[in-house]
C-alpha cells in the first residue's frame, strides 16, 4: 500500500500538468447548453502563461475559417481552423472574439504565472442588416 502511494505521488510530482483544472462555462447569448464559451484552466508548472482555443460557429458547431482577438487592445487572427495561441505574461485579461457577422464575445479572466488557458468561443450569427 505504501509503495502504491509513493509511485502515485512520484507520478504526480513528474507530470505537473495535471495539478489543477477548473472550468468555467459562459452563458452565449442566453442560447442554452449548445452556444456557451467555454474556458479550460491548466497549471502546467512552468513560468510561461499561455492564452489559446479555437472560434466555433453556434449554429453549424464548425470552426471558423478565421476569426479575431482582441486581448486588451492588442488585435490578432486566428488561423485558418480558427484557431489560435497567444503567450501572455501573467495578468487581468479583457479577451474579445469575433468575426463580422458574428456577435461579440467577450470574457474576463486572470492569468497566473504557469496557467494555459484553453477557450472554446461559441459565436452566434449576428441577424441585424449591416449598416
Amino acid at each position: 500500500m505504501k509503495i502504491g502511494l509513493l509511485i502515485l505521488l512520484a507520478v504526480w510530482m513528474w507530470f505537473p500538468y495535471y495539478k489543477t483544472s477548473e472550468v468555467t462555462t459562459y452563458p452565449s447569448h442566453a442560447l442554452g447548453d449548445t452556444c456557451k464559451t467555454i474556458v479550460k484552466r491548466f497549471t502546467v508548472g512552468q513560468h510561461k502563461s499561455i492564452l489559446s482555443g479555437v472560434l466555433i460557429d453556434c449554429e453549424t458547431q464548425e470552426p471558423l475559417k478565421l476569426g479575431v482577438l482582441k486581448i486588451d487592445g492588442i488585435i490578432f487572427n486566428t488561423d485558418s481552423s480558427g484557431k489560435f495561441h497567444k503567450p501572455l505574461k501573467p495578468g487581468n485579461y479583457l479577451v474579445r472574439a469575433g468575426w463580422p457577422t458574428y456577435q461579440l464575445e467577450t470574457i474576463r479572466t486572470k492569468l497566473r504565472s504557469g496557467d494555459s488557458l484553453y477557450v472554446v468561443f461559441h459565436l452566434k450569427t449576428d441577424k441585424r442588416p449591416l449598416e
